[in-house]
C-alpha cells in the first residue's frame, strides 16, 4: 500500500485567514452598528466565534490523509466521524489549481478534484506543495490519453467523440484590450458598487451625498416622487433634473469602469490551449487559476451574444460537461466559460476544435407559421401586468402607456419568433433562441441521453409539438427545448434524434 500523505502545514494558516476574510465584512458592520447604538456593546465580542473555527482547522490538518493506490485516490478525514473516499482515476475529469499571491509566495496551491458526479468538487485540498500537485497530475492522468486514443478507433461507434487532439496548440489568448472589452460588455461592476453602496449607507454618508442632488434626504419616495413630477408636468428645476441625470449617467459609467478593471484582474493573461485531448486554461492576476476541461466530456456548447456583443463583433462561449452545470451561480460555471469573449469570425474554428462541429452555414428550420399567435399571448400578459403595477403602485394614469405596451408586446413576440429555429448537421443538433440576448446551443448526437416529443393541448390544437433533448448531467440551462415545431416535422426530428443517439456509443 502506498504511504499516506498530509496537507502542507501552511493549511492551518490559510484556513485561519479564510475565516478572518469571511468574518471581517460582517464584523465591520456589527462593530459600526454597535458604535451607533447603545446597549449593543456585546455584539463585537461575537467575533470570538472565529476561535473554534481555527481549532477545527488544526484538527483537520492532523486528521486529513490521502494516498495513491493502483487505480484510485483514497482520502481519509475526520476524528470522531471518520470518512473515507475512494475516487477512481478514470472518473477524475479535472484537477484545478488555484494560487493567490500568498500561495505563490509560499510555493503552495489549492487543489480541486472534479468528477462527473455533481456540480461541486469531489475533493478540495488546501493547501498542497507544488510538487504534490505535479505528482497528483502525473499519477491520475498517466496512460489516459493513449487509452482514449485506442478506444476511439471504432469510428462507427462514436464518430463525433473523437475530439481534435493537437499537443500544445494555442486556441485562444486574450490581450488587455480584449479583457477591457469583455468587462465593458459583461458589466459585472455592479457587485462592487453594491458593496460600496451598503458601506456608505451603514456609515450614514448616503444622505450627505444624495441630498445636494435631489434636494431632500434619501428615502423610499425620492425616485418615485421625481418620476411622478416628470409625468405630471410638475414644476421641477432644470438644475435638479440635470444633476439627477448626470449622477445616474456617472453611476453607469462608474459601474462599467469597475467591470473593466475587474475583468483585467480576474482574467489576466487568459490562455486556452489544446493539449492532447484536453482544453487547458490559465488566467488571473492576483489569483492564478489553472484548469483542464476534457473534451470528451463536453456535452453542450452554448454561444451567447447580447446587443453589445453584436456591436463589437464578439460572442461568449460556454460548455457544459458531464456532471456539471451551466448557470453562473454554480461551482463549475466559471470553469466552463471557455471563451469569455471571442471574435465572431473565429467562432467556427473554435467550435470545430472544441466539439468538431461548424455552426455557420447550417440550414435553419423556422417555427410553425402560427407561432407568433402563440408567442404574443405571453407578451401581452406581461404588458398588462406591468400596466397594472403602474396603476396600483405608482398611481399613474396608465392609459398613455397601454399603446406603448401593446407595441412592445407585438415587436417582442415577432422578433422572438423571427430568431427562433433549429438545424441538423451530420453530427449534431443546433437550436437558436433569443432576440436581444441570443443563444445558440449545440449538442452532438453522441452526447444525447434522452429525446422527448411533447404536445400540449394548445400544441395539438394548432398542429404543433415540442422536442426536448437532454444530455448527461444536464441542468435547465444546458438542454435544448425546441418549441412551435410543425407536428410532422417534430415527429420526424424525434425519430431521427432517437435513432442517432441509439446507434452511437456514449462515452464519459
Amino acid at each position: 500500500m502506498s504511504s499516506e500523505r498530509r496537507l502542507h502545514p501552511y493549511s492551518i494558516a490559510f484556513a485561519f485567514l479564510t475565516q478572518i476574510r469571511l468574518f471581517i465584512v460582517p464584523g465591520l458592520f456589527v462593530y459600526l452598528g454597535a458604535q451607533r447604538s447603545e446597549g449593543n456593546w456585546w455584539q463585537p465580542w461575537m467575533m470570538l466565534f472565529i476561535l473554534p473555527n481555527a481549532a477545527f482547522a488544526v484538527l483537520r490538518y492532523f486528521t486529513y490523509r490521502y494516498r495513491y493506490d493502483d487505480s484510485e485516490l483514497v482520502i481519509r478525514s475526520g476524528l470522531l466521524f471518520r470518512r473515507e473516499r475512494h475516487i477512481p482515476y478514470a472518473r477524475i475529469q479535472n484537477i484545478d489549481a488555484v494560487q493567490n499571491l500568498l500561495h505563490r509566495l509560499l510555493n503552495v496551491v489549492d487543489v480541486r478534484i472534479e468528477t462527473g458526479g455533481g456540480a461541486t468538487a469531489e475533493a478540495t485540498m488546501s493547501v498542497l506543495p507544488l510538487s504534490a500537485l505535479t505528482e497528483m497530475r502525473s499519477r491520475v492522468f498517466a496512460g489516459r490519453h493513449p487509452a482514449a486514443a485506442g478506444a476511439g478507433d471504432n469510428a462507427d461507434a462514436d464518430r463525433t467523440d473523437q475530439a481534435p487532439a493537437v499537443v500544445g496548440r494555442p486556441l485562444l489568448h486574450l490581450n488587455t484590450r480584449e479583457l477591457l472589452l469583455c468587462g465593458f460588455i459583461e458589466n459585472r461592476g455592479a457587485v462592487l458598487i453594491a458593496a460600496a453602496f451598503g458601506l456608505i449607507w451603514e456609515l450614514g454618508l448616503f444622505d450627505r451625498i444624495v441630498t445636494p442632488l435631489v434636494g431632500e434626504p434619501m428615502g423610499r419616495g425620492v425616485l418615485r416622487n421625481f418620476v411622478r413630477g416628470v409625468i405630471s408636468n410638475a414644476t421641477i428645476s432644470w438644475e435638479r433634473i440635470a444633476l439627477t441625470v448626470a449622477a445616474f449617467v456617472g453611476l453607469l459609467l462608474l459601474i462599467r469602469l469597475f467591470s473593466m478593471a475587474w475583468a483585467v484582474v480576474r482574467l489576466h493573461d487568459f490562455t486556452l490551449t489544446l493539449v492532447d485531448a484536453d482544453a487547458r486554461r490559465q488566467f488571473g492576476l492576483l489569483t492564478r487559476v489553472s484548469q483542464t476541461i476534457p473534451l470528451r466530456r463536453v456535452q453542450t456548447l452554448s454561444v451567447r451574444e447580447g446587443p453589445l456583443h453584436r456591436y463589437f463583433g464578439r460572442v461568449a462561449v460556454r460548455v457544459s460537461t458531464a456532471g456539471g452545470r451551466l448557470e453562473e451561480q454554480s461551482a463549475n460555471a466559471d470553469r466552463e466559460y471557455v471563451a469569455p469573449i471571442l471574435p465572431t469570425d473565429t467562432l467556427d474554428e473554435f467550435a470545430r476544435a472544441m466539439i468538431g462541429v461548424t455552426i455557420s452555414g447550417t440550414a435553419w428550420h423556422p417555427p410553425h407559421p402560427r407561432a407568433f399567435r402563440r408567442e404574443i399571448k405571453g407578451w401581452l400578459f406581461t404588458a398588462a401586468f406591468a400596466c397594472t403595477v403602474a396603476a396600483f403602485y405608482l398611481r399613474w394614469d396608465v392609459w398613455p402607456l397601454v399603446p406603448s405596451g401593446i407595441l412592445w408586446a407585438v415587436v417582442g413576440a415577432r422578433q422572438t419568433v423571427k430568431h427562433l429555429g433549429w438545424a441538423e448537421t451530420d453530427e449534431a443538433i443546433l437550436f437558436k433562441s433569443g432576440w436581444l440576448w441570443r443563444r445558440t446551443a449545440v449538442v452532438r448526437f453522441a452526447k444525447i441521453q434522452t429525446v422527448t416529443l411533447h404536445a400540449s393541448p394548445f400544441d395539438r390544437r394548432t398542429g404543433m409539438a415540442r422536442v426536448h433533448v437532454d444530455t448527461a448531467g444536464a441542468s435547465e440551462g444546458s438542454v435544448i427545448h425546441i418549441p412551435y415545431i410543425p407536428a410532422e416535422a417534430a415527429s420526424a426530428l424525434y425519430v431521427r434524434l432517437s435513432a442517432e443517439a441509439a446507434q452511437r456509443q456514449f462515452k464519459w
